[in-house]
C-alpha cells in the first residue's frame, strides 16, 4: 500500500518572517486522513499528471476494490520555496484552499460542475476526490469544418449557468475561461463541467460593497477587476470573451506588440480598445450572436447584463426553447413538472444538508396535512358508483385543485407522486440508484450513471441509499409557492419543534446532529477519528448553514430564514438535460388512480492575483 511521503517544509530565507511555524505552515484542515487506505494512489514523483498548476497536479487514481477511476487534485499546504515573508500570506494561501473546498461542496452537485466525492488530507497536502472528466478541455472540441454558430450557443450557455449558479449561492468564479471547463467524455454532445475553483471568492452580504483582489487570467479579466473594483458582473464580462473565442477563434482584447503577451498590454487593451465586431468571421455570424457578445462585453458593469439574465438572451433561448418545444410535441398529455424534473433535482441538490433535512421533514408534515384533508373529503362526500353519478359529485363539489386548507397545489403532490411510483419499478416505496439512472433514461433525460449517483447521494438526506418519497418530494416540490400559503408557518414552526428535544427554542449540535446523522452521541469536536472527523465537520456545516449570529445555535427566526428560497435561483440556470435522442415523456396521466498567486507565466493560462 502506497504511504503519504514524509511532508517536508520550505526553507527559512533572508526575507522570510523567523516568526512563522511549521504548524503554521502545515496546519491541520480537519479533513479525513485514510486517502490511501481507501484509493490506489502513486507518489508524487512516479506518474505523469494529467493536469498541473502553480501549486499542484491532478492525477487519476483507482478506489480499492472497485476499479473505479477518479480525478484526485493534490494541493500543497505549503507551496513555497521559501517560508514567506508574513504570517499573512500564508493565512490568505491557506483560505483560498479552504474557499475552494467549501464553493465545490456547495456547487458539485450541479450537472454542469465537476463533482466532489470527497475530501482528504495527509501532513503535506489536501485532496480533492473528483469526477473524472476525460473528453478534454473545451477549446480542444473545436473544429473549423464541424464547427457551427448552434455549437458555441450551447457551449456558452453551460458556461453562464456555471456561473449563474455562482452567484446564487454568493460566490463569484473569477477565473472563468476555456481551461477551466472540461468534457466528461468523448460523445459528441458529452456535458461540459466546470472545474477549478482555486480562485473563487465569497461576494459581500452586501452587494453594493465591491471586491477589490485582482485575480484570475489576464485577457479573460473585467476592466474592473484591473481597477480593483468588482462584483459577480466581472464573470459575466468572462463568459463574454469565452463566447468571443468560441465564436471568432481569437481573443477580443489582446497584446499586439509584443511576441510574448504582456500583462500591462492586455489589461491597457481591455481598458481602450474598441471591440471589433466586424473582421471576419463576423461577417457570417448571425446578428443575435453579435448582439449578445456585444451586451456581455460592456465595459460599465452597471450597464452589463447579470448571468441569469445572459441566459434568457434570444440567441441562447432560440435554440433551447426549439429543442423542448421538439421534445414536448412528442409527448401525449401532460408533461410532469414542464419538463424540469433534471433541473429541479440539481437546484435542491446545491442546497446544504441542514436544509436539505428540513424540506424533507416538511413534506413528509405537509403529506400528512393532504392525506387528513382527503380523508374528512372522501368522509363528507357520497361515493360514487358510476361515471354518471361521479360527473354530479364533481359539479356539486368542484375539481379542488388547491387545497383551501393549506394552499398547496393538490395535483402537483398527485403528480410528483406518479413520477415517484414509475421510478420505483420495484414497488417498495424506495428509489434504488439503478432506478432512478434509469427511469430518468427512459423518460427522455440525458444523465449518465455517475451523475444518477451524484443526485442520489444529495437527495438521500437520510443515508440510507435509497430515495424515500418525503425525500423525492422535498427535491421536486416548487416550494417558492408553498411558501405563499397560510398554512407555511405553522409546518416550519411545527419542524423546528420537532427537532428542538429540550424545548428550548433554540437547537444545539447534538439536537443536529440527532435529526442530521441520527442517534448521536454527546458532539466531541476533539475527536480525531477519521469517521468522527467527517461526523463533525458534517454538524458544524450544518448549523453554519443557519446561525446567522455565529452562537453555534440556531433559533427558529434562524431557522425560518434557512428554508426561504431564494427567488435569483430560478431554474433556467441549471441544464434541463433533454435526451439528444430517444423520446421525452415524462408525462402525468390525471385518469391514474389518485394516490493562482502574482506573477506572469510564459502563456495565456497564468493566473494573476496582486
Amino acid at each position: 500500500m502506497e504511504k503519504a511521503r514524509k511532508a517536508e517544509y520550505p526553507a527559512y530565507g533572508t526575507n522570510s518572517d523567523k516568526a512563522i511555524t511549521k504548524a503554521q505552515m502545515k496546519p491541520d484542515f480537519g479533513l479525513r486522513r485514510d486517502l490511501h487506505e481507501l484509493y490506489s494512489v502513486k507518489d508524487l514523483d512516479d506518474e505523469d499528471p494529467i493536469g498541473a498548476g502553480s501549486y499542484g497536479i491532478v492525477r487519476k487514481v483507482i478506489k480499492r476494490g472497485t476499479d473505479e477511476t477518479f480525478a484526485l487534485k493534490t494541493l500543497r499546504k505549503a507551496p513555497w520555496a521559501q517560508v514567506p515573508s508574513s504570517l499573512t500570506a500564508v493565512e490568505y494561501y491557506h483560505s483560498k484552499l479552504r474557499n475552494e473546498l467549501e464553493c465545490m461542496r456547495q456547487l458539485g452537485a450541479s450537472l454542469n460542475v465537476v463533482y466532489l466525492y470527497d475530501a482528504f488530507e495527509d501532513d503535506d497536502a489536501v485532496h480533492l476526490l473528483m469526477d473524472l472528466c476525460e473528453g478534454g478541455e473545451l477549446l480542444e472540441r473545436i473544429s473549423d469544418d464541424e464547427y457551427r454558430e448552434a455549437d458555441a450557443a450551447r457551449l456558452i450557455r453551460a458556461v453562464l449557468r456555471t456561473a449563474a449558479q455562482c452567484h446564487s449561492r454568493g460566490i463569484v468564479f473569477r477565473d472563468i475561461k476555456p481551461d477551466n471547463f472540461l468534457f466528461q467524455n468523448n460523445d459528441e454532445n458529452a456535458p461540459l463541467k466546470a472545474t477549478d475553483f482555486g480562485l473563487a471568492g465569497k461576494l459581500p452580504k452586501n452587494r453594493d460593497e465591491p471586491l477589490v483582489r485582482r485575480c484570475g487570467t489576464p485577457s479573460y479579466m473585467a476592466p474592473e477587476v484591473i481597477n480593483r473594483k468588482y462584483g459577480a458582473e466581472a464573470d459575466v464580462w468572462s463568459c463574454g470573451v469565452v463566447a468571443y473565442q468560441l465564436l471568432t477563434g481569437r481573443l477580443p482584447f489582446r497584446d499586439v506588440v509584443n511576441q510574448r503577451p504582456n500583462a500591462k498590454e492586455v489589461f491597457r487593451a481591455i481598458l481602450e480598445d474598441p471591440l471589433d465586431l466586424a473582421e471576419a468571421p463576423w461577417e457570417v455570424i448571425s446578428e443575435e450572436a453579435k448582439d449578445f457578445v456585444e451586451h456581455l462585453l460592456e465595459r460599465d458593469p452597471k450597464k452589463r447584463p447579470t448571468a441569469r439574465a445572459a441566459l434568457l438572451h434570444p440567441w441562447l433561448q432560440t435554440n433551447e426553447a426549439q429543442w423542448k418545444s421538439k421534445q414536448r410535441r412528442q409527448v401525449s398529455g401532460g408533461v410532469a413538472l414542464g419538463g424540469q424534473v433534471v433541473a429541479r433535482l440539481q437546484r435542491f441538490a446545491t442546497q446544504g444538508l441542514l436544509k436539505r433535512s428540513v424540506l424533507r421533514l416538511l413534506a413528509g408534515e405537509i403529506g400528512k396535512d393532504l392525506n387528513e384533508l382527503e380523508k374528512n373529503r372522501r368522509e363528507n362526500s357520497a361515493v360514487a358508483s358510476d361515471i354518471a353519478t361521479k360527473k354530479k359529485i364533481m359539479v356539486v363539489n368542484g375539481p379542488i385543485k388547491q387545497s383551501k386548507l393549506t394552499g398547496i397545489d393538490e395535483k402537483e403532490f398527485l403528480e410528483l407522486k406518479q413520477l415517484f411510483d414509475r421510478l420505483d419499478t420495484s414497488g417498495d416505496n424506495l428509489v434504488e440508484l439503478s432506478e432512478l439512472e434509469v427511469g430518468l433514461n427512459e423518460i427522455g433525460y440525458d444523465v449518465t450513471g455517475n451523475e444518477s449517483e451524484q443526485l442520489l447521494a444529495k437527495l438521500d438526506t437520510s443515508g440510507d441509499g435509497v430515495v424515500e418519497l418525503n425525500e423525492f418530494l422535498a427535491a421536486l416540490v416548487d416550494w417558492e409557492s408553498v411558501e405563499k400559503s397560510e398554512s407555511y408557518p405553522s409546518w416550519v414552526k411545527r419542524a423546528f419543534d420537532l427537532l428542538d428535544e429540550d424545548d428550548s427554542g433554540l437547537l444545539d449540535a447534538n439536537e443536529v446532529a440527532n435529526f442530521v446523522v441520527g442517534d448521536a452521541d454527546d458532539i466531541d469536536f476533539s475527536d480525531e477519528n477519521n469517521e468522527s472527523v467527517r461526523r463533525n465537520a458534517l454538524i458544524r456545516a450544518c448549523i453554519a448553514e443557519a446561525d446567522g449570529d455565529g452562537d453555534g445555535q440556531i433559533d427558529v427566526e434562524e431557522f425560518a430564514s434557512l428554508l426561504q428560497m431564494d427567488p435569483s435561483d430560478g431554474l433556467d440556470q441549471y441544464d434541463w438535460r433533454f435526451s439528444q435522442g430517444g423520446s421525452y415523456d415524462d408525462s402525468f396521466d390525471e385518469s391514474m388512480d389518485e394516490e493562482k498567486i502574482v506573477s506572469e507565466n510564459n502563456n495565456n493560462n497564468t493566473i494573476v492575483e496582486v
